[in-house]
């Protein structure tokens, strides 16, 4: 495919978006305004505010981690829970080794033969998502020992059902969830990830997951425990803006996809309606990429193009903790 111009500035702007949202004040002001929000004339913070806050955050995260963050034992019909935290994703083994060569390559001038290695990189970070991500769930009993959920993850949203067979303080849990991660239509070429002049916001994919938990859970609910396993599929596809350097940005499509299967070990602590969960998601995916490559000859105008493709693997690690409520 012909590489095609992205936006009409002839150079890329020379600034980095990082994982967590800009544009907030600084740290004296923060300590200001909190010290201003003890006395009796402080300013009300309105929840328009902090709900755009938050989408801000959701939108501009750059990690995939997407926990499941519950137990084994299903929430009674009629039963609400609603949950925040926040999960870090590593990429371990040749997937990590990919995208940290493809990162080396940008911060300099790429030539010709280098830009394979960066398409590659990109393919691997866009397949594995590590970072930092928010987390925001909700679930909601069925009945029937059923349960339906939501989540939202970074730019990933996943919604899911499953079927418990609880038995006293133990319980197996069989789920299916279909995830979407949204893709945001954009021209600026900044870094978007760990890959430097590299912007992969525009790509957008659909996933589908079957977890299998088992469980413990004390009789007054104030400890669970589960693990099991998250085998799944996913696909990825859309356009990635890349900006060599002293040349004018380009824009390539990518194709991705991936099989994992993810160990998953969790517990929860609290006293209704309040409990503190952590979880830990160990995985092994197994991937491939197709890919025009921009190409720039070294010291030419001219861009031409070429037809990739490879194959990823490699390890992920994904912590994650979170503070839930129940609302009935």
């Amino acid at each position: 495919m012909a590489a095609k111009l992205a936006g009409a500035h002839p150079t890329m702007e020379r600034r980095r978006t990082r994982c967590t949202p800009t544009g907030s004040r600084s740290g004296t002001q923060t300590g200001h305004a909190w010290s201003r929000s003890l006395g009796p004339y402080a300013p009300r913070i309105s929840s328009g505010r902090v709900a755009a806050g938050c989408l801000t955050l959701i939108a501009t995260a750059c990690g995939g981690g997407a926990p499941l963050l519950y137990s084994a034992h299903p929430l009674p019909a009629g039963g609400v829970t609603a949950g925040a935290g926040v999960s870090q994703r590593f990429a371990l083994g040749e997937a990590d080794s990919a995208a940290s060569q493809a990162a080396a390559v940008t911060a300099e001038e790429v030539t010709a033969a280098e830009s394979r290695a960066v398409a590659r990189g990109v393919v691997a970070q866009l397949l594995v998502a590590p970072g930092l991500a928010p987390y925001l769930g909700a679930r909601v009993g069925a009945g029937r020992d059923t349960e339906l959920g939501f989540t939202a993850s970074g730019r990933s949203v996943r919604v899911d059902a499953r079927r418990a067979f609880a038995r006293g303080k133990t319980a197996l849990s069989l789920g299916v969830g279909f995830g979407n991660r949204i893709g945001l239509d954009t021209s600026e070429v900044t870094s978007s990830g760990a890959i430097p002049r590299v912007n992969d916001t525009n790509v957008s994919g659909v996933s589908l997951e079957l977890p299998i938990l088992v469980g413990y859970r004390s009789s007054a609910n104030v400890v669970s425990l589960w693990t099991g396993l998250r085998p799944g599929l996913e696909t990825l596809w859309g356009s990635v803006l890349f900006s060599p350097a002293d040349a004018e940005p380009l824009e390539t499509d990518i194709v991705a996809r991936r099989a994992f299967i993810d160990g998953v070990v969790g517990a929860m602590v609290g006293v209704r309606p309040i409990w503190v969960g952590i979880e830990l998601d160990m995985g092994y995916g197994w991937g491939s990429g197709r890919w025009d490559v921009p190409i720039v000859g070294s010291g030419e105008d001219a861009v031409l193009s070429s037809r990739g493709s490879g194959s990823i693997e490699g390890f992920t690690v994904t912590p994650a903790a979170v503070l839930v409520g129940r609302f009935n």
